[in-house]
């Protein structure tokens, strides 16, 4: 036949359409998971949160402020992620 089968029409007609969003929200589950990983820790369910109660107990700021700024610089380089790939697929 003339037509294209169904795997070609989501090959090439559905999957580069989708991909954008996909990705996008792909970024922003591992951003949430990220931010879950912060406060679960501190309810005692491992993760960074943890890390980070363990660390303001022993009154270690330096170790605090390395792991907040690692946490900031994970959620702002999810969202720039997301948003460079937005605009690429847009």
């Amino acid at each position: 036949g003339a037509g294209a089968s169904r795997l070609q029409a989501f090959l090439y007609g559905v999957l580069p359409q989708a991909t954008g969003e996909m990705l996008s929200y792909s970024i922003y589950r591992w951003e949430c998971a990220i931010r879950a990983s912060v406060v679960m820790g501190f309810v005692g369910a491992g993760g960074l949160g943890q890390q980070m109660d363990l660390s303001m107990r022993m009154f270690a700021g330096g170790e605090v402020a390395a792991m907040l700024l690692t946490f900031l610089a994970l959620v702002l380089l999810a969202d720039l992620l997301s948003r460079m790939l937005r605009w690429r697929f847009a």
